[in-house]
């Protein structure tokens, strides 16, 4: 993973990258992520990423999807973009959407930011998508 988001030209594997994550959701509404598995990636860049989740989603403990924002030079932040609000508001499985981008404040150099399904209202209106709320 740490390899997956440093400053690396696509060439040499600066690429997106996605994991299924599966656990639990708890009745308060935590989520707790046990184990991760990469799907079969269709596409990578190093600004996007074609994936199919379904075989993830089809098993009972799946609780969302991670994938990597490599930075390069700046253009990549830890934030998600309008696709990835999009792709969490129709994929209705996903309890979470996480996250993972190099940040060299952090002691591995790797940031996790995982955003929640309660969240997506609020996303919507920060990227003026609120009128695809359902």
């Amino acid at each position: 993973m740490y390899n997956a988001v440093q400053r690396k030209p696509e060439s040499e594997g600066g690429l997106e990258f996605a994991a299924c994550q599966f656990g639990s959701v708890k009745p308060d509404g935590t989520v707790v992520v046990n184990r991760t598995r990469v799907p079969h990636m269709t596409k990578q860049t190093y600004h996007s990423l074609d994936y199919n989740d379904q075989p993830c989603a089809d098993e009972p403990d799946f609780v969302g999807a991670a994938h990597s924002h490599p930075d390069f030079d700046g253009r990549y932040t830890c934030n998600p973009s309008d696709v990835d609000v999009r792709t969490f508001e129709k994929k209705k499985r996903w309890h979470i959407m996480t996250l993972v981008c190099n940040d060299s404040t952090q002691h591995n150099g790797v940031l996790l930011k995982t955003y929640f399904r309660k969240d997506l209202p609020g996303l919507l209106k920060q990227y003026a998508l609120e009128d695809s709320i359902q």
